[in-house]
């Protein structure tokens, strides 16, 4: 299969796409383009040059340098074919340009599961949301709560609050979502292949929502 994965910050893309990798299984990779772009950068290659000095200064890394990669990745001898690609991509330019990559490579997508979650449930979820600065490990105060009140449970001390994890900063970013990506999800409904997943629920019902909704979908357009 080949999938895309959107969904608001917060929705759980990284948490399902884990789950998708294990119960789908058969090679398929998954791909989000910050690792595409930190490999490029590893191997320093001519585009990883280009997007270094965007990524080092935490500027946006321009289209056509992030397509490029993915060409490139894309066109290697090894590449795997069966790929889940991680909230990309996330405009309309970005969407007709990937298109454009696929239908060269004969690789068109199998379907675009949308996680579907309003902005209160993302400040409910995101706001209590704690990591510790030293091991990196992400605690839930209320999902999943550490042991001690927010210590980290290897004991590297207190838990901290992820800047951008601040109700302000997720109505912000909840409203960039909006305006750029609702219009690629409606361009792939043209398209006939969302996948349309509620994401309010837990993990596992979500997980089993999504995968249900995806054999359903492979039946339907004979997979």
């Amino acid at each position: 299969m080949r999938l895309v994965l959107l969904g608001p910050p917060g929705a759980g893309k990284g948490t399902q796409s884990d789950v998708l990798k294990e119960k789908l299984g058969h090679g398929v990779l998954h791909h989000s383009v910050g690792d595409i772009l930190r490999d490029a950068v590893k191997k320093n290659t001519p585009l990883g040059k280009q997007a270094e000095p965007f990524m080092s200064s935490g500027k946006l890394v321009p289209d056509n340098i992030i397509l490029g990669v993915i060409r490139e990745r894309f066109m290697e001898k090894n590449f795997q074919p069966c790929f889940l690609m991680d909230g990309f991509p996330r405009t309309i330019p970005q969407a007709e340009a990937f298109d454009s990559i696929l239908k060269e490579l004969r690789l068109p997508l199998t379907g675009v599961i949308v996680l579907d979650i309003p902005l209160s449930a993302i400040i409910e979820r995101l706001v209590q949301r704690r990591s510790c600065p030293v091991c990196h490990r992400v605690y839930h105060l209320k999902y999943q709560k550490p042991k001690h009140d927010e210590m980290c449970d290897e004991g590297h001390g207190a838990l901290i609050q992820r800047p951008d994890d601040s109700a302000e900063i997720i109505r912000q970013r909840f409203a960039v979502y909006e305006k750029e990506t609702l219009p690629v999800i409606q361009y792939y409904q043209k398209k006939n292949l969302l996948i349309p997943v509620v994401a309010t629920e837990s993990i596992d019902n979500v997980s089993k929502d999504l995968l249900a909704k995806i054999d359903l979908f492979k039946k339907e357009h004979v997979l």
